[in-house]
């Protein structure tokens, strides 16, 4: 049997009789503002034109030919049209509502229009919406058709055929003709039906139901516009033919079980194309069984005709269902591989806390369990996920944190450079700090919010360490002067300017570990140590002489900083100046000006020889940091190689910071290789790999070993030239 769609041309159809324009009844009434059912029937009677101006309820009879304009107003009733009546129906209005809006053509001759409105049945039997026998024609233009729908029963949306069964009447056919509109329900037609459809709409309920062909019905051409649809095997798209009975045939909609199985197989044959699978193998075999089934049943629809509808949409259904609810599993299994490949160099580069680690670790572990789980349900991928994606999230890093003790406990160890008030609260900020860092219960984003703070405040209170004012040079002056006190080669009466200058230098020595090396600090402690030694030496003997040297050591103090320069160069200067200060202190009364001022020349000519040979020293600058950052380096938990490295470039460190360099650019290579390779050690510290891990090694630990042996070479050589700088000294 033919299974294609058939689409039979329209009739080109020579209308015989005239359409009456008439618009009046019999009695005077116009038929152009029909109100009432009764004026209706008046009108339609007399065969006048008729335009309804109101809804109206009732059906009605036709046996004239006229127009019926149903004005966008509703017919809640059935058209009857009989005897040969020419009508076409138009106005874009509405038949049917509340009751049957069936269109009824009967009897050669009967033709009916239909160019547009809405057309609604109730009945769900037998009697169609749309009803042409006994030789009658509908054309149909346009318009909504629905035919009602009611339990397990589907009214007709139109018929073509004729009153009786038998055979005599096989000419009494209908013919239905549609060139347009949208029809929803079935369509049906007996042996001797003629259809011809050239346009229009039908969902997927609107399927042929046709008696099976008769010999007679079969001698028909199938090339004319006449053929009948059991004829012509005519289908609508997505449809089979199944017998119901012996007698009859059905359609079944079948397209939503081949579309399933086409996209059930376009899935199955990717799956087995691909080497790293998308989904379970659990979920792709239920998908592979219930396409075979799917299969089966489609075939015994489309080959062997005995298809049963409510079978073919519940497999539709199950396949489909099947499709979705295939586990993809790749998302999973890529984010498992990169979390198992990269936790171990998480672990290298960080620190985190033990309860949010231990979390991860789990997490991953399940993810683990589900992708090699062949059978993994949809919920349990999805829980896996959004399990690990939860524990990154809640992953404490206390990375920063534990850098931030590290340069704290550093800079508490070098404690006597800075003031007691600074490192009185960075020691707080520490052991908050410390016990945040030893806290395992550690987990989530309000804990990574409290470490973050806790950075935050210890790297503040390690910025606000000020550093010591030196008071060395007073410190020298007071111990001069107290040493004769002591001696008793100097008296002290109270309310003297030497009193007053030594209870001022004694108030400065004392707050020394919490003086900031500020400008104002800088310059109380130099004024302290002038006045203390001007206030000796008019204890001693009033010499304008003595005047200008002590001006002069002002000056000294004021303009050079020892840091800035070498220590050998420095010690010279200090050589000079501690001798001077032994000739003042101890100075006879009876020394003549003449001899003391001669002495007092020689002395500034010294100083200033010394002052010229002074030699810039290297910048320790970043070299000091690195030994501070260092020093606060907790080395428990990391690999004993990697420690030695990183306690030999200490060493080393501390060593270049102990040598007299200068800034030239062989002193400060030295320096900067000294400086580079306490850096790189830091960095190269290898945790210590966990129980049952394997062994690392690094390449960073290899550079630091060869780093260290060329600062090693640098610092050979540097000895070398300190030697020589002490021989010529």
């Amino acid at each position: 049997m033919n299974k294609k769609l058939l689409v039979v041309p329209a009739l080109a159809l020579c209308l015989g009789a005239t359409m009456s324009t008439n618009v009046w009844a019999g009695g005077g009434l116009d038929c152009t503002k029909v109100t009432t059912s009764g004026d209706l029937a008046e009108c339609l009677s007399d065969g006048a034109d008729t335009t309804l101006n109101s809804d109206i309820t009732g059906s009605v009879l036709i046996t004239e030919s006229l127009t019926l304009d149903l004005n966008g107003k509703t017919l809640d009733g059935s058209i009857s049209v009989k005897n040969g009546a020419k009508v076409t129906i138009t106005g874009n209005g509405y038949v049917g509502d509340t009751k049957d809006g069936k269109v009824y053509a009967v009897g050669e001759g009967t033709e009916v229009t239909i160019k547009n409105g809405t057309f609604k049945s109730t009945d769900t039997g037998n009697v169609a919406l749309i009803h042409a026998v006994e030789k009658a024609k509908i054309t149909i233009e346009d318009g909504t058709f629905t035919a009602a729908k009611g339990g397990t029963k589907e009214g007709k949306v139109f018929y073509s055929g004729s009153n009786s069964g038998t055979e005599e009447y096989r000419e009494k056919y209908g013919y239905i003709v549609i060139t347009g509109g949208n029809f929803t329900g079935r369509m049906s037609n007996s042996n001797w039906g003629k259809y011809s459809i050239s346009g229009g709409t039908f969902d997927r309920n609107a399927v042929a139901f046709y008696t099976e062909p008769s010999p007679l019905a079969a001698s028909w051409p199938l090339n004319t516009e006449e053929a009948t649809l059991a004829d012509a095997g005519w289908l609508v798209e997505g449809y089979a033919l199944t017998k119901n009975t012996t007698s009859t045939w059905g359609v079944v909609y079948v397209k939503d079980l081949e579309d399933a199985i086409t996209d059930a197989q376009e899935i199955i044959d990717a799956e087995n194309a691909r080497e790293d699978k998308v989904y379970t193998v659990g979920s792709m075999n239920s998908l592979k069984q219930t396409k075979i089934t799917s299969k089966s049943i489609l075939d015994n629809a489309v080959l062997n005709e005995t298809g049963n509808q409510d079978d073919i949409d519940t497999q539709a259904e199950l396949l489909q269902k099947a499709i979705e609810e295939l586990v993809d599993i790749s998302d999973l299994k890529a984010a498992y591989e990169t979390a198992s490949e990269g936790l171990e160099e998480l672990l290298e580069v960080g620190e985190y806390s033990k309860k949010s680690l231990d979390n991860l670790k789990k997490a991953i572990e399940e993810m683990g369990d589900v992708v090699e789980n062949e059978n993994a349900t949809k919920k349990e991928v999805e829980e896996a996920g959004n399990n690990y994606a939860n524990a990154l999230d809640d992953l404490v890093v206390l990375t920063a944190l534990k850098e931030a003790i590290e340069k704290a406990q550093g800079r508490i160890n070098h404690s006597e450079k800075y003031t007691d008030d600074s490192m009185l609260e960075l020691s707080i900020a520490l052991g908050a700090g410390q016990a945040l860092y030893e806290d395992e219960e550690l987990c989530g984003e309000e804990d990574q919010e409290l470490v973050d703070e806790m950075v935050e405040e210890l790297n503040e209170a390690y910025e606000n360490a000020e550093k010591r004012v030196s008071v060395k040079s007073l410190k020298d002056i007071y111990d001069r002067v107290m040493e004769k006190i002591e001696a008793e080669e100097l008296y002290v009466s109270g309310g003297t300017a030497l009193d007053t200058a030594i209870k001022a230098a004694e108030e400065i020595l004392e707050e020394a570990s919490n003086l900031a090396d500020t400008e104002e600090n800088r310059q109380a402690v130099d004024d302290a140590a002038s006045a203390l030694r001007s206030a000796y030496m008019h204890t001693k003997i009033n010499s304008e002489a003595i005047e200008e040297i002590l001006d002069l050591l002002d000056e000294i103090d004021e303009e050079y900083d020892p840091e800035d320069y070498t220590r050998e160069s420095v010690q010279a200067v200090q050589d000079v100046i501690d001798d001077l200060l032994d000739y003042i202190f101890d100075l006879d009364r009876d020394i003549s000006e003449e001899d003391m001022k001669k002495d007092l020349e020689e002395f500034e000519e010294e100083l200033i020889e010394a002052l010229a040979n002074l030699v810039e020293a290297g910048d320790f600058t970043k070299l000091d940091e690195a030994i501070e950052k260092a020093s606060g380096v907790d080395t428990e938990g990391y690999t004993a190689e990697s420690v030695e490295d990183f306690e030999e470039a200490l060493e080393v460190a501390k060593i270049v910071r102990e040598m007299d360099l200068s800034n030239s650019e062989e002193d400060q290579g030295i320096i900067d290789e000294a400086t580079e390779l306490l850096l790189e050690a830091i960095a190269a510290l290898i945790k210590a790999p966990e129980t049952g891990s394997l062994t690392q090694t690094s390449e960073n630990a290899l550079v630091s070993s060869n780093v260290i042996f060329a600062v090693m070479a640098g610092v050979a050589v540097a000895g070398y030239a300190g030697t020589k700088l002490l021989r010529k000294k």
